[in-house]
C-alpha cells in the first residue's frame, strides 16, 4: 500500500515485520528482527535517499535514489545482497520478490537475483536468457522514444 498516510509514502510487510518509507526518504521497520524488523547494520543507509521499498516473506529490499539496493532480514532468503555489491550499486529500476528471493531489474534491462535458489534467487543457469532479455529490452527502449512522442504514435 503506497501513498495513503500522512508523512508516509509506502508500507510493505514480510510475514512478521513491517517497513514504512517516510515522505522525507528515510525508512523505518519494526517487528521480528530476523524477518526485517531490525535494520541492524544497514540502518545508517536507510536514513535518507530511499526511493522504493519491497518485501518478500522474510526480507526487505529498497532502491535508493542513486539506483543502489539495500537489503535486510533473513540472510538466506533475500536479506543479504552483499555478494552482489557491485551489481546492485547503481542502475536498479525496480525489484520483484517471490516468497524468499528478490530480482532486481536494472535500467539496462539486465536482471540480478539473490535469496533462496529454491525461490528464484539463483539465476546463474539463465544468464543467456537474461542477456537475451537485456538485449531485447535495450533495443525496445532505444526505439520507443521514436515511436511515441507526447503520448502520440509517431
Amino acid at each position: 500500500m503506497c501513498r495513503d498516510q500522512r508523512n508516509f509514502e509506502c508500507f510493505r510487510e514480510t510475514l512478521s515485520a513491517f517497513a514504512a518509507l517516510k515522505s522525507d526518504g528515510s525508512l523505518v521497520s519494526w517487528g521480528r528482527a530476523d524477518y526485517g524488523g531490525d535494520v541492524g547494520s544497514v540502518g545508517n543507509t536507510l536514513q535518507s535517499g530511499v526511493s522504493k521499498v519491497f518485501g518478500n516473506d522474510d526480507a526487505f529490499a529498497v532502491v535508493k535514489t542513486d539506483g543502489s539496493v539495500v537489503a535486510w532480514g533473513s540472510r538466506i532468503n533475500g536479506g543479504d545482497s552483499s555478494s552482489l555489491t557491485e551489481e546492485l550499486s547503481s542502475g536498479v529500476a525496480s525489484i520483484y520478490g517471490t516468497g524468499q528471493a528478490f530480482a532486481a531489474l536494472k535500467t539496462n534491462g539486465s536482471v540480478v537475483t539473490w535469496g533462496s535458489s529454491l525461490f528464484g534467487g539463483d539465476s546463474s543457469a539463465e544468464k543467456t536468457m537474461v542477456f537475451s532479455m537485456s538485449l531485447t529490452m535495450s533495443l525496445a527502449m532505444s526505439y520507443l522514444p521514436h515511436i511515441y512522442a507526447n503520448s502520440q504514435v509517431v
